[in-house]
């Protein structure tokens, strides 16, 4: 019996022990097959993060130029966009998905994060769930687009073009001054008025009513701070916006001619008429009192009535071969008027972008 028991004990004991163990094993089993799974995940995840590629690409012709494609392999969530607003960096939520192949415009921001007004090179990276980051503002302001050489044949690059973070750079060399009048040779010139370009102004740069992108345009001071310049105007007035960028071309290279691209912005701020206006451009280059400059470039508007606004993009060729004008630095001259050609209007007049076509410009 004795021996009996001793067995009957160890059988107890042992099974009682693969019942603490068993238990434990198959925790372990479970554990492990869950790790393996995770790991499994990760290094699918992480795979697949490696295949995603948002790039940043612009097209001046539409409105607004921006927009980053997926030219990966996979798709692209984007879960969060880290944005700077007056100086202040913070993630904003925001939920698109785009296929390969697919493209975003990146004004859509604008209500994913509920501000109509934002400034697209405030946004600094776009983040996508899988934790790739995608840099937009360094892009926008580098101008380091994607496909973009800058060579003859594209001239929206960093050495033939002013936008408005060159605008901005000049304008706040001349408020920084203590006079944005001042007649610097680093700072543009800005002159305004209605039948005649009589005022000298301040430069503004920013949106106009309607127009949510910026540009350059006659300021005037204001208890609200520098506000464009309001033109109202009757039967046969004009408008005149005048600006001069000194030294900032360079002729050196001395070209047979100088091709200029350029986009113009005329708000009806609101108070349109449906009469109609004519508006036109002209572009000089001079240099040691030797001027050369293109034809007037015109278009007709004829307003909604109400809020209307007329983006007017072409571009002009100004002559230069056999003039002193291409042994050097050259101002730039632009000269835009609006003519009210019956009834009255108000308007707001800027310029959005200026580029070139063989030359350079001289660094701000």
């Amino acid at each position: 019996m004795r021996g009996v028991s001793g067995i009957i004990a160890m059988l107890v004991a042992a099974a009682i022990l693969f019942l603490v163990i068993a238990p434990m094993l198959v925790a372990v089993m479970g554990s492990r097959a869950s790790y393996d799974s995770a790991v499994s995940r990760y290094r699918e995840f992480d795979s697949a993060r490696g295949y995603e590629r948002l790039n940043v690409y612009f097209d001046y012709s539409k409105i607004p130029p921006y927009y980053v494609k997926n030219d990966g392999l996979v798709g692209v969530r984007l879960v969060r966009a880290w944005i700077n607003v007056s100086g202040y960096v913070s993630p904003y939520s925001i939920d698109i998905y785009l296929a390969p192949g697919d493209v975003l415009n990146l004004s859509v921001l604008r209500s994913q994060i509920n501000i109509p007004d934002l400034d697209l090179s405030q946004v600094l990276y776009l983040v996508s769930v899988s934790g790739s980051s995608f840099p937009v503002a360094s892009s926008i302001l580098s101008f380091s687009f994607h496909g973009s050489s800058g060579n003859a044949n594209n001239p929206f690059s960093p050495s033939t073009s002013l936008f408005y973070w060159n605008f901005s750079r000049l304008a706040a060399l001349a408020i920084a001054s203590g006079d944005p009048y001042s007649n610097n040779p680093r700072y543009l010139g800005v002159f305004y008025g209605v039948d005649g370009c009589g005022f000298r102004g301040v430069p503004y740069v920013g949106s106009l009513p309607g127009y949510s992108f910026n540009v350059l345009s006659a300021g005037v001071n204001s208890s609200s701070g520098v506000v464009p310049y309001r033109y109202v105007l009757r039967t046969n007035d004009f408008g005149c916006l005048y600006l001069v960028f000194p030294g900032r071309v360079d002729v050196s290279s001395q070209p047979y001619a100088v091709v200029v691209y350029y986009r113009v912005v005329v708000s009806t701020a609101g108070s349109g008429s449906g009469n109609r206006v004519a508006l036109n451009a002209s572009f000089s280059l001079v240099s040691d009192g030797v001027a050369v400059g293109s034809s007037s470039s015109s278009v007709g508007w004829s307003p909604r009535v109400g809020s209307d606004v007329l983006v007017w993009n072409g571009f002009v060729v100004v002559p230069v071969s056999g003039y002193s004008v291409s042994l050097g630095s050259a101002d730039l001259v632009v000269s835009i008027s609006l003519s009210q050609v019956n009834g009255v209007g108000s308007y707001y007049i800027g310029v959005e972008f200026l580029s070139f076509q063989g030359v350079s410009l001289i660094p701000i």
